[in-house]
């Protein structure tokens, strides 16, 4: 990406990604998904700096909790996460029309993006020629930080639970549904770079079920083959992911889509409560 040094948006120095995150952790849970985005994309570039995100702010204007994540695969922007802080709606409006770092040509999904912001980016997209369309509607789902689970579920004799490999990414990329959130190489990041976990058969060793971080650092991709379903194994999984994720520090959430109801209630089961909603938001030529 050109740096354009003079535009209103530059890269969070590394002194610097504490104090965004903090001012945006004023709003949480409400923040939560873009919080995740920048704590858990920022580890993830520090494990491997080929991974291409950029993490943005409005240097001069700090308090207003304005924050870009652009993700890119192969050099185009398949991703934008984008906040700021309530009151600020009108700087964020005149930050996404004036600066040069976001191609819009690059027709990007507009990720976790917030019911107050819904009208602003619909109009920052329209004023730059282009319309959007609802990829799909979500919601962001929080265990509750005092609530005491024990996680040591257990599972079945015939299964074993492992760390994802890469010997996993073809088979996990094809039976995934939203592949224009998760890219292939979005799923090799997570498996990489962040903790992941599947359940798998002791008879011939194949992945049954996984759930790894997502890019956003939620719990994240849970899926079980339709021919092993109603077995628990999602639920171990969410277990221990949570644990994980309370283990590092990370306040265990998801981002589930709203018409997935057997998802939210399983994650309602163990303790998780919803928080917003969200929309993610397709860009599309008029």
């Amino acid at each position: 990406m050109p740096e354009f040094r003079d535009d209103v948006l530059q890269a969070i120095p590394e002194n610097e990604i504490d104090n965004v995150y903090q001012v945006m952790r004023r709003e949480w849970p409400f923040s939560g998904y873009t919080c995740g985005f920048l704590k858990t994309c920022y580890d993830w570039r520090k494990k491997d700096p080929s991974f291409d995100v950029s993490l943005l702010y409005d240097k001069d204007n700090t308090e207003s909790g304005i924050f870009v994540g652009i993700l890119r695969s192969g050099h185009r922007t398949f991703g934008l996460v984008l906040f700021a802080l309530e009151g600020y709606e009108s700087e964020l409006k005149n930050v996404l029309l004036t600066t040069k770092k976001i191609n819009w040509n690059e027709l990007p999904v507009l990720q976790g993006v917030m019911p107050r912001h819904f009208d602003l980016v619909g109009d920052v997209v329209k004023r730059k020629g282009f319309g959007t369309s609802t990829y799909v509607e979500s919601s962001l789902h929080f265990l509750h930080p005092d609530l005491t689970i024990d996680y040591d579920t257990g599972y079945p004799d015939d299964v074993y639970v492992a760390r994802l490999t890469m010997d996993d990414v073809d088979l996990i990329y094809d039976l995934w549904p939203l592949t224009d959130i998760h890219t292939k190489e979005d799923i090799i990041n997570s498996i990489e770079s962040g903790p992941s976990f599947g359940v798998f058969s002791k008879f011939d060793n194949e992945p049954l079920a996984w759930v790894m971080q997502a890019h956003y650092g939620a719990i994240g991709m849970l899926y079980t083959k339709e021919n092993v379903r109603r077995h628990g194994y999602a639920k171990i999984l969410v277990m221990m992911m949570a644990r994980k994720m309370v283990e590092e520090g990370i306040p265990p959430y998801a981002s589930i889509v709203e018409t997935n109801t057997k998802s939210i209630t399983l994650f309602h089961s163990i303790g998780f409560k919803q928080m917003t909603r969200m929309r993610y938001l397709r860009v599309v030529p008029k």
